[in-house]
């Protein structure tokens, strides 16, 4: 028995250190995923201002303007955040055309920088992820996002460069708590170590593609490991994500004696414990052996621990069920009362399935089914229960199967229930800010693009139409330039408001597109239907009156909208929902092009027709 007892306590020690470690594991898997993916949404978001800039560019109509006018209408749709730097248009010899951002034009010749080389040399559309490198610029460590910019014979004809910043990216390093030895490590694939946290100044910029580290996390996009840091001689457990987008990965580290030190401890007092207790039980038993009160004792032990069994279960907080072969209460405990609002006596000799709901009663059935025949010994269900006030009370149960002694064979199962339905709830919660703008709190993009793949097949099944309203806030970087990113984001939740205002029936959907940007969905709308709704948007958010400090604007707040319809079933509609946002997206341009607060509509046709050719319009002004 004291064998046992000691195996017993060294399995539970393993589980535990085992537990540890996996929470650890976990722990950091995540937070490296959370980082890289905060990463990854910065490159993301400068990488659409680039494309911006380069499908501008391409625009002899945007070159010819003015510079200032020009700049403007390249730099139009650019985002902003802490973490961006410039956005620079270099010409095929490397000097700069144009430039974005805060700060004076600047003015000066890149060919040798890297990045100008790799898209010179190589005829690729595909973005660039740069190292870390000092800008010309600002002086500041920065890594760079670079787009090629085609000619209109494919042929080389410059680059659109961003920059992102490596300061702000310590400055989030540094907001995580870690340990006092656990680093934070982005390393870029070609072995440049770009951020490192704690911060050390000598090791940032360094090359560590000979470390075992660097090795093993550039093995796959995810992963956990152990290794020795080259840095600091550091045994740690590393746990590492990709940058979306980037050849980049996030290195979470934990020193391992760190990890396990808490273990060491537990370990510890439960093996000084044990040797005690193993010593106490060799003396109990030689005493007993010698005691003719050993019988005596057994069973008052016994009683005492039938005593106990029935305590734990008589107070527990979930209710303990023992249900028989016939599917019939033979036991219920106390804790009925509570979760169901019904005494046990009331539930003992009746069928658990006469409460259940009936949308989970299949699965349940089911699961009860295997349990009594054998075919699986335990399983964890989740079901809906209807409580004594009439309610349905969300439920969890532990459920067991029980073995008479004498034969072996499944004589009932013994369930524990639990109340779960504030869980369910805080879940529900959770699905709905995965598909609402926090910001606006409406619908987002992912809610959007579900709606719109959604509504497309459905006409492409049945027929009819639907159109498409793609809406801009009217240079909305000078407003938050000049009044700031909260008077920004306030302006954006008032026109969402207003822009929700407008939608009347059911099935229509307006939703934050991104930045500025919003988009209305309308089902069996016609060209003429989706014109109205737009001029009524358009109208709304001139109604509001928000001051702008641009002349440009009239002094208020006004919006663009660019709307698209297709009509299904007549020859050249288009084929594929990315061209109705296109087309929406061209005619945007268009009323932006035509001096703004105004409405574009043009039909949507086959994308073959269509691409690269001029579009017909109609402009409401």
């Amino acid at each position: 028995m004291s064998l046992a007892f000691c195996c017993l306590l060294a399995f539970t020690l393993i589980e535990a250190r085992q537990e540890r470690w996996e929470r650890a594991g976990q722990g950091a898997q995540n937070l490296a995923q959370a980082m890289a993916d905060d990463i990854g949404r910065t490159i993301g978001s400068l990488d659409l201002s680039l494309q911006a800039v380069v499908d501008y560019s391409r625009l002899s109509d945007v070159m010819e303007l003015p510079p200032a006018a020009r700049d403007r209408v390249l730099f139009d749709r650019a985002a902003s955040a802490p973490e961006l730097g410039r956005i620079f248009l270099l010409d095929r010899h490397g000097d700069v055309v144009a430039s974005g951002g805060a700060g004076p034009p600047v003015f000066g010749n890149f060919a040798d920088r890297e990045y100008f080389t790799l898209h010179r040399d190589k005829a690729s559309d595909a973005v660039l992820v740069g190292s870390a490198f000092r800008s010309r610029v600002s002086a500041q460590a920065v890594f760079a996002v670079s787009r090629r910019v085609p000619a209109a014979d494919g042929s080389f004809d410059g680059v659109a460069i961003g920059t992102v910043r490596l300061a702000p990216i310590r400055t989030k390093f540094e907001a995580v708590r870690l340990g006092p030895r656990d680093s934070m490590t982005l390393v870029h694939e070609d072995g440049t170590l770009m951020m490192r946290a704690p911060y050390q100044a000598a090791v940032v910029g360094s090359e560590v593609s000979h470390s075992k580290v660097f090795r093993q996390s550039v093995a796959a996009s995810t992963g956990t490991f152990i290794g020795r840091s080259t840095i600091d001689h550091v045994e740690r457990f590393h746990a590492f994500a990709q940058v979306p987008g980037a050849p980049m990965r996030l290195i979470i580290s934990h020193a391992v004696d760190d990890l396990e030190a808490g273990w060491w401890r537990q370990t510890t007092r439960a093996g000084l414990g044990t040797v005690a207790l193993v010593a106490l039980a060799c003396g109990m038993a030689w005493l007993l052996y010698r005691e003719l009160q050993q019988r005596q004792r057994a069973e008052a032990a016994l009683t005492e621990s039938e005593a106990g069994f029935r305590l734990l279960a008589e107070h527990s907080t979930d209710m303990v069920s023992r249900i028989g072969p016939d599917d019939i209460r033979r036991y219920v405990s106390p804790a009925a009362v509570r979760l169901l609002g019904r005494a046990p006596q009331d539930l003992v000799g009746r069928r658990p399935q006469e409460a259940i709901h009936s949308d989970d009663l299949d699965g349940v059935a089911s699961a009860i089914m295997s349990l009594h025949r054998g075919k699986t010994e335990e399983a964890m269900l989740t079901y809906r229960v209807r409580h004594a006030e009439g309610r349905w009370v969300w439920v969890e149960s532990s459920v067991r199967t029980v073995y008479d002694p004498r034969t072996g064979e499944p004589d009932g199962i013994v369930a524990i229930s639990r109340d779960i339905s504030e869980r369910k709830v805080a879940e529900q919660h959770l699905v709905e800010l995965a598909w609402i703008d926090g910001l606006t709190s409406i619908p987002n993009r992912r809610s959007f693009d579900a709606a719109l793949e959604q509504e497309w097949r459905r006409c492409r099944r049945a027929g009819g139409s639907v159109s498409l309203l793609l809406i801009d806030v009217d240079r909305f970087k000078a407003l938050n330039d000049s009044r700031g990113h909260q008077h920004g984001d306030w302006c954006l939740q008032q026109i969402a408001a207003s822009l929700r205002s407008v939608v009347r029936r059911a099935g229509d959907v307006v939703a934050r597109y991104g930045g500025e940007e919003f988009v209305m969905l309308l089902p069996n709308t016609d060209a003429q239907g989706a014109t109205e709704v737009a001029e009524r948007l358009r109208a709304a958010v001139e109604r509001l009156a928000l001051a702008h400090p641009d002349g440009g604007t009239g002094g208020a707040v006004t919006v663009s909208v660019g709307a698209a319809t297709v009509l299904f079933g007549i020859a050249g509609a288009a084929e594929c929902a990315t061209d109705l946002t296109g087309t929406a997206d061209r005619c945007l341009y268009a009323a932006k092009q035509a001096g703004r607060n105004r409405v574009v509509h043009a039909m949507c046709r086959l994308a073959d027709q269509t691409r690269g050719q001029p579009v017909k319009m109609q402009q409401e002004a």
